[in-house]
């Protein structure tokens, strides 16, 4: 009878590859170690996301009028664009705003000349500045990034009033006399335009008007928040006040004697309002009411009046007279308010029209500087200031969050993908075996029983 120990070792499989069971085994021992690496690298991705810069979006669009029938739209909207990406246009706007004002961390840098500076700043501001033709048309959307949102519209207009200033300057030619005294007409005629269109609306300076109007709506903003916080505070007190005032009773019963005293301090009670009161204050007549109620309880030898009922009448009578004085003054600071949201209201429905009568009066001096090299003639010169209209106000945009987002997926799919390729290094290089199987395998003999670690 053959040996059946002899048959199971002569019918094993000689050892070989893992099977995949093991592997998966292996896989899953080293699931702390994969757990770790996605958990780092997805922190990383939201760290990344959550600490990037938020940068504001300025957006218009350009019309350019001046191309005739004969030339190609689409390469004279190409030159309109090299020549508002022109470094002359950016070195304009950063002179006349400054580097520290846009880019503080540039203007920090150590060890650069001023023109360095301001080359490196012209840069920045080319590189924050797009331009891009809107399909085959005359339109060109422009717009400019930058992390304050009243800075990026402020720039993209200088930025347009640059480019027509220097669009006028690269296509200047010989100027007559007579084209000078015309536009000396033309820019006295725009400055009265300007001037006519302020003193219709009631400004005298547009801009000194509305940021001291934004000014003084912070301001009064601040005082309202103060005022609502005072007035809650009282009428907390003056509920206080009335609770223990319902509470106490009015008169208690005792001796001419026992009420003379308490005369006397609501006298000196008197006295003390007087010196900060005018006779016909609502807590002076409340307390002489008080005296006269004691003075008759004292004659008519009858209950008295009750001296803690006399403090808290006259402490909510005091509360009461604040809390007029707070409603009033809650009053005048919300009609101020009214007014300053009111007058900002209608500096915004100005802003439009004042920034076009402001581009053309600029545009105008621009060529009127530029006179000595002119431009071959009046009605040419007329042509290139209205070539270039801007149709819409400049609108500006918040930042976008699709970005954080994609980078917040890419670093969880980077941490997932990190922590597979962790998981099968881990069990490709783990020694040893790990099942019954596997050893049975690696030794050839067979595993009788098996023993789980405490």
């Amino acid at each position: 009878m053959p040996n059946r120990t002899n048959q199971s070792r002569t019918a094993r499989p000689p050892p070989g590859r893992a099977t995949l069971a093991e592997f998966l085994v292996q896989l899953w021992r080293a699931k702390l170690l994969m757990v770790l690496v996605f958990a780092l690298i997805a922190l990383i991705g939201v760290l990344i996301a959550t600490r990037m810069p938020s940068t504001y979006r300025a957006e218009t669009r350009l019309y350019i009028a001046g191309v005739s029938e004969t030339e190609a739209v689409a390469s004279v909207v190409r030159s309109e664009i090299e020549l508002m990406k022109s470094l002359a246009v950016s070195k304009e706007v950063v002179m006349r705003f400054g580097l520290a004002r846009l880019y503080p961390r540039q203007a920090m840098a150590a060890g650069l000349s001023p023109q360095s500076l301001l080359a490196l700043g012209a840069e920045r501001v080319r590189a924050d500045f797009s331009a891009h033709p809107a399909g085959d048309s005359r339109v060109v959307r422009v717009a400019y990034r930058n992390r304050d949102a009243a800075l990026a519209a402020d720039v993209l207009n200088a930025l347009i009033g640059g480019y027509i200033a220097h669009r006028s300057e690269v296509l200047a030619k010989a100027a007559p006399t007579d084209q000078r005294r015309a536009l000396e007409a033309e820019l006295l005629a725009a400055e009265g335009a300007l001037r006519q269109f302020l003193d219709d609306k009631g400004v005298d300076d547009f801009v000194a008007e509305r940021a001291s109007a934004r000014a003084l709506s912070a301001l009064i903003n601040d005082e309202l928040v103060r005022a609502a916080g005072e007035e809650a505070s009282i009428s907390a007190e003056r509920a206080a006040v009335s609770a223990r005032l319902t509470e106490t009773p009015r008169t208690v019963v005792g001796a001419d004697e026992a009420l003379s005293g308490p005369i006397g301090r609501l006298e000196a009670e008197r006295d003390d309002l007087l010196t900060r009161y005018k006779p016909d204050a609502r807590p002076v007549v409340a307390i002489e009411q008080r005296i006269e109620r004691a003075r008759a309880a004292v004659s008519t030898e009858t209950a008295a009046p009750n001296p803690a009922y006399a403090a808290l009448e006259g402490a909510l009578a005091e509360l009461d007279l604040r809390a007029d004085v707070q409603a009033a003054e809650m009053f005048e600071l919300q009609r101020q308010h009214q007014v300053l949201q009111a007058r900002l209201a209608k500096f915004a429905s100005l802003e439009a029209e004042w920034r076009a009568l402001t581009r053309r009066r600029d545009a105008l001096e621009g060529q009127l500087a530029l006179t000595g090299v002119g431009q071959s003639s009046a009605g040419a010169d007329r042509a290139d200031l209205d070539a270039v209209r801007v149709l819409d106000p400049v609108v500006v945009k918040g930042p976008p969050r699709r970005r954080a987002w994609l980078i917040v997926w890419l670093g969880v799919g980077l941490g997932a993908f990190a922590a597979f390729g962790a998981g099968v290094a881990r069990a490709g290089s783990a020694r040893g075996v790990a099942t019954a199987r596997g050893l049975e395998r690696a030794t050839g003999l067979p595993v009788v029983a098996s023993a789980r670690a405490t």
